[in-house]
């Protein structure tokens, strides 16, 4: 077995190395640097996972933020840490965790002195979200070492150790209480919680927002919070910049123990199950995790437009045609409103402003968006639920917040019918899969720029996003549970009862069933082999939506991260369906 993993492990890595002197040789803005981070973090968590069985890995790889606390010390490499005697697989993640490490300490060296992430480069970077895109991995890093080493040991000098202490917490509170938000009739925080996003059969004649109804307004439960500094705008992309920080902050063991200075402690002495992080801006865990999926359903709530008929699209492959034809409710998102406006914003293609129009890398985003916030759910779930130890303790108010979610005001139930934040945000992300993937060429397996527009270029980035998104709905759909027994009955040899399926597997196999899930696997595994094909001898993906403009194809930052994405999401399902990769 072992001798297998070790294969496996090598064949990820030689997959991937290709790809990384491409991504780590850019100029990276903001967002560029937090996917890249955030594609070598994943990286890291499967090749460091890659030691346990598939069948434990539930047990055994928690939350990015929540380390293994029987992993041990090794997982972080000090000064005198040394690869010339370690294993290969030892020496690859000591050498990616170095990666990281490098990537979130600039983002912080870089922060603006409003406590946005990675800006400080060439000027004021104009975006209030992208910034936040670097922050899981930052939190990352900081939960290793206040778990192993303790935080006043991260960095190497004061104002190094003072920037770790600080950082997250500048950037959530810019979030919450300082970003630009848009707020207007039915679409607010408060009104997110009773969003029909997903819910009705009548999806597809959704009207386009009319002009005038929007509001800009700042602090927390104002409504959605612009993509841009100073612009009232929501683009299609911060699906993925905003959200998925905001649930890893919910769930950070450090952000939540740093910020508990001067909270009164819980009955067993405790302060990490403290309700308030920062009782100046009334910032809990529980409150950060609602903003999550209200800023996902108030984001589509804009920007989602009445999707293309798929017979009269571009045409579909037939993985692609089987998983949306049976389905009504299909959406496309537009890549940009305009809250000054209170419409859809102006095309500009010369500066990768698509108004209006279903742009497939900003789907690509916002699609990954939601998967990243629904795998830290249940990741953090799966936590609490094989541990009890104290090193987790600082989880304990995640079963309220989920129990205060299924029921919550029974005002906002309409015509009887009541969901949850995440009933609602699955049933988006298939509308979302319905929607773009009958617009997958059956030539080729890859998508227009524009998704329904077969007159703009061919698109390489969309095809990796989207196959990346799709392996780890697959991976979170059978990873922890018997694909055969969704029931908690002891086996009849005698083994452990099997764990109940949690909220968000609940969730997603109340809007995927099988064959429609083998039916996004079949279009995702197309995905693949096509966007494989469009990596040249450098180790450069062609055919993205590419660099600076994003205007026409060519290669950029983000189109080499999210073939690392793709890579480690299809080499965990495999793992979890136990194919051999190497063959």
């Amino acid at each position: 077995m072992e001798n297998e993993q070790t294969q496996q492990h090598h064949h990820l890595w030689q997959q991937i190395s290709p790809l990384l002197p491409a991504l780590l040789s850019t100029q990276r803005a903001s967002w560029e640097q937090g996917v890249t981070a955030q594609a070598l973090l994943e990286l890291y968590l499967a090749l460091h996972s890659s030691s346990a069985s598939p069948s434990s890995s539930s047990t055994s790889q928690s939350n990015p933020n929540l380390p293994d606390p029987d992993s041990g010390a090794a997982l972080i490499p000090g000064p005198t840490t040394t690869t010339t005697t370690q294993a290969p697989a030892q020496a690859e993640t000591d050498t990616l965790l170095l990666y990281i490490y490098n990537l979130t300490h600039d983002a912080l060296v870089r922060a603006s002195s409003d406590g946005r992430l990675a800006t400080r480069i060439n000027g004021e970077d104009a975006s209030a979200l992208d910034p936040a895109c670097v922050g899981e991995a930052v939190l990352f890093v900081r939960d290793m070492y206040i778990y192993f080493d303790g935080l006043d040991n991260l960095g190497s000098t004061p104002d190094e150790r003072s920037r770790w202490q600080t950082g997250p917490e500048r950037m959530v509170r810019f979030l919450v209480r300082d970003a630009v938000r848009i707020a207007g009739s039915g679409a607010s925080s408060s009104s997110a919680s009773s969003s029909t996003i997903g819910d009705h059969e009548d999806d597809n004649n959704i009207e386009i927002p009319p002009s005038g109804t929007t509001s800009t307004e700042t602090g927390t439960g104002a409504g959605a919070i612009s993509h841009l500094l100073r612009a009232p705008q929501l683009w299609s992309d911060g699906g993925y910049m905003g959200p998925p920080f905001l649930a890893a902050a919910a769930v950070s063991r450090s952000l939540s123990r740093s910020c508990f200075a001067g909270t009164t402690k819980t009955k067993d002495g405790h302060n990490d199950n403290a309700e308030w992080i920062d009782v100046n801006t009334t910032i809990s865990p529980s409150s950060l995790l609602t903003e999550a999926f209200d800023q996902i359903l108030l984001y589509a709530r804009y920007l989602r437009r009445p999707c293309t008929d798929p017979g009269s699209g571009t045409g579909s492959g037939s993985g692609a045609e089987a998983a949306a034809a049976p389905q009504k409710k299909m959406l496309l998102l537009a890549h940009i409103y305009d809250g000054t406006l209170g419409t859809f914003a102006p095309i500009d293609v010369q500066h990768g402003q698509y108004g209006h129009a279903a742009w497939g890398v900003g789907m690509g985003w916002f699609v990954n968006g939601i998967v990243r916030v629904m795998r830290t759910v249940e990741r953090a779930l799966c936590t609490t639920g094989v541990r009890s130890s104290d090193s987790h303790g600082h989880l304990r108010w995640l079963e309220r917040w989920l129990k205060e979610d299924d029921d919550d005001d029974d005002d906002d139930r309409e015509g009887g019918k009541h969901s949850s934040r995440i009933d609602r945000t699955a049933s988006l992300l298939v509308a979302l899969l319905d929607g773009i993937l009958p617009h997958q060429r059956p030539q080729d397996g890859l998508f227009h720029n524009v998704v329904d527009d077969g007159g703009t270029s061919v698109e390489t980035n969309l095809a990796q996003m989207l196959a990346a998104a799709i392996f780890r709905i697959c991976t979170l759909y059978y990873e922890y549970y018997d694909d055969d027994d969704d029931d908690d009955s002891n086996d009849q040899d005698g083994k452990l009862p099997r764990p109940r399926p949690s909220v968000v597997v609940r969730a997603l196999r109340g809007v995927l069933d099988r064959d429609k899930l083998s039916a996004y696997e079949a279009a995702a595994e197309r995905m693949y082999v096509a966007a494989r094909g469009k990596r040249d001898r450098w180790g450069l993906v062609q055919g993205v939506c590419g660099s600076p403009g994003f205007s026409g194809p060519g290669t950029a930052t983000e189109g080499q991260a999210w073939a690392v994405l793709m890579e480690v999401a299809r080499w965990e399902w495999c793992r979890i369906r136990r194919v051999d990769t190497t063959t």
